[in-house]
């Protein structure tokens, strides 16, 4: 979503982590060998069933081919799949097969925990049992509403912005911004960049998007009911063929409307999702000022470890909150 200001040198890190992280896992069923169970784990969502297969690469494919169908409104998808790297399995293109699948080697450290409870899941699966949807507490895909948080950060000429969802998903991007173009108000062109792009990552779902900043909830509303109102100073004019990215933006938010709605937080306050899109906007403007000394792969581990904890603790505070609201209302 972010635009590439006329003449402005970008050391720009177009990252767009914005990825649906997942760990696959497959086992033999013990009673019919032809049968296998499989199970997806994510950060808030689960998945799996029983297939048939003669091994364990064609239940993984098979496996896949499931996976991303039922959550092909997520893609980009990133798979972690528990098969050895010696498997044969490596060397078949994926990725082609399957738009929208990045499948990697589990990474003990990275996926650990996911890894878990994927074959965890398996190994309580009933041999006789189909296809499971996704339970209560780990909802799937379907006719969901996500919270989003959004931030942005800009020092200097520097903007980074940094979003993340109570989906697993989330992104952010660094680059160098040019104040003759966007205006004065960089940082909530920052936000709404952040939330632009979280619109366009998260389709057909409905969009609760909490932002610190008031000057991009008003025009974000504006936009909704048709207005066209653009943050003061910032101009349209791009070389030829490139429209300015807010006014993309304007036109997203607009197609969008009944399924987003914003919301003010105050920022620095505690808010779980605010505080962890407040870090990943930082961490991609100081990667794109070249002051956090990582690639951008080692930024990338990074920023899935970070939004990873801040959901994960986002989940336990809301489920915590929400026994004692139940406990209350029993006494």
């Amino acid at each position: 979503m972010a635009e590439e200001p006329q003449g402005a040198q970008h050391s720009a890190v177009e990252l767009q982590i914005v990825r649906y992280r997942a760990v696959l896992a497959v086992r033999q069923n013990s009673s019919d060998g032809r049968l296998w169970r499989w199970s997806a784990i994510a950060v808030h969502d689960r998945t799996g069933g029983v297939i048939q297969a003669s091994d364990a690469e064609t239940a993984v494919l098979e496996a896949l081919v499931a996976l991303h169908g039922e959550w092909l409104r997520l893609t980009p998808l990133d798979i972690a799949v528990d098969l050895s790297q010696s498997s044969r399995f490596w060397q078949l293109d994926v990725s082609t097969a399957l738009s929208g699948l990045s499948v990697r080697p589990v990474r003990r450290k990275y996926d650990g925990k996911l890894l878990d409870e994927a074959r965890k899941a398996i190994g309580e699966a009933k041999p006789d049992e189909g296809h499971t949807s996704s339970s209560a507490e780990n909802p799937g895909p379907q006719a969901q509403t996500w919270q989003v948080a959004t931030d942005g950060s800009v020092r200097g000429s520097f903007t980074g912005w940094g979003w993340m969802a109570t989906n697993g998903m989330f992104g952010l991007l660094g680059f160098r911004n040019d104040l003759r173009l966007i205006g004065a108000d960089a940082v909530a062109v920052a936000e709404i960049r952040a939330i632009g792009d979280a619109i366009r990552r998260i389709p057909a779902a409905k969009l609760e998007i909490y932002t610190d900043s008031r000057r991009a909830i008003e025009l974000i509303q504006e936009w909704q009911e048709g207005g066209d109102r653009l943050p003061a100073g910032y101009t349209t004019a791009r070389r030829p063929g490139k429209i300015a990215g807010l006014v993309r933006i304007q036109e997203l938010v607009g197609s969008n409307a009944s399924r987003v709605s914003v919301h003010w937080v105050r920022g620095h306050s505690g808010h779980l999702l605010n505080e962890g899109a407040d870090s990943l906007a930082k961490m991609a403007r100081r990667h794109a000022e070249r002051l956090d000394g990582r690639t951008t792969a080692q930024l990338h581990t990074h920023a899935a470890d970070l939004a990873e904890a801040f959901l994960r603790a986002h989940s336990q505070s809301t489920e915590s909150t929400s026994q004692n609201t139940s406990a209350d209302r029993r006494r």
